[in-house]
């Protein structure tokens, strides 16, 4: 059984210099363990926010092309990503094997797949299949579009029908996107999100304040969880921006209460 999207939405914000000076092959690997997490917890918008007066472009790059890499099934990532520095060590990791990774030939109702050729009205999408299917494209799609689609198939097994479906109107989860955001401020206010959770040591424990975070996950529509780095706190990044976290946050919450470690990475 496919695990549901989750209610409220997850929204994870992480910022630009995680892991800034490690070395490429380390990075990759805690980017994975990341992105496992992410998979785990039915994440499904992830945004890497800017820290101010941090030289860290090559850092975001780095990140955001690795989540990326982990979040597509394997059998496309050849079409949608060339050989790039950045995935170096990318093959060493573990597939997320969520529900939109099935086996190349593996027959299932959705499936994610590259737009690789048009026919008129018509496109040829690669699934993973044993052939490309033929689909009816209702506005213009590029070639090298990701696109998902849903199935039906005969008592054979073959391809009967296959449709352009949008990733919102899939029922189940099927993974995360990733975006870039100018500050923690901006990242808050352009996710939409209708609860805003942030995360520290300095904050209420979470034994202390289950019953109101249930509460408000239960009215909330949106949610978006913040997290700080390893060398700075949200409390200390939210201060260079101008702004004090409890004005924009409507939770702080300690989820680890009394950490035996000086931080939690």
């Amino acid at each position: 059984m496919y695990p549901k999207k989750p209610k409220p939405k997850r929204v994870v914000a992480i910022p630009s210099n995680l892991f800034l000076k490690n070395h490429l092959r380390e990075k990759t690997l805690r980017i994975g363990l990341l992105a496992r997490a992410f998979a785990v917890f039915r994440v499904e918008e992830v945004i890497i926010y800017k820290i101010s007066g941090v030289n860290d472009e090559a850092n975001i790059n780095i990140i955001k092309k690795i989540l990326e890499y982990l979040e597509c099934p394997q059998y496309i990532r050849s079409r949608l990503f060339k050989k790039d520095p950045v995935l170096k060590y990318a093959g060493i990791l573990p597939p997320l094997r969520t529900p939109h990774h099935p086996l190349k030939n593996e027959k299932t109702t959705y499936r994610e797949g590259v737009v690789i050729r048009r026919r008129r009205n018509y496109v040829l999408v690669d699934v993973g299949l044993e052939s490309p299917v033929e689909v009816f494209a209702k506005k213009r799609i590029r070639d090298g579009e990701r696109v998902s689609i849903v199935i039906s198939y005969d008592s054979q097994g073959n391809v009967k029908k296959a449709e352009i479906v949008e990733r919102d109107n899939i029922g189940i989860y099927w993974g995360y996107t990733v975006e870039i955001s100018k500050s923690l401020t901006r990242t808050i206010k352009e996710s939409g999100a209708d609860l805003v959770v942030a995360t520290s040591r300095k904050g209420d424990l979470i034994q202390d304040i289950s019953q109101r975070f249930i509460e408000k996950m239960h009215d909330a529509r949106k949610l978006i969880l913040l997290f700080g780095s390893q060398k700075e706190g949200l409390f200390e990044i939210a201060k260079r921006e101008g702004r004090k976290l409890p004005d924009i946050s409507d939770l702080i919450i300690n989820f680890v209460p009394y950490q035996g470690t000086k931080t939690v990475r």
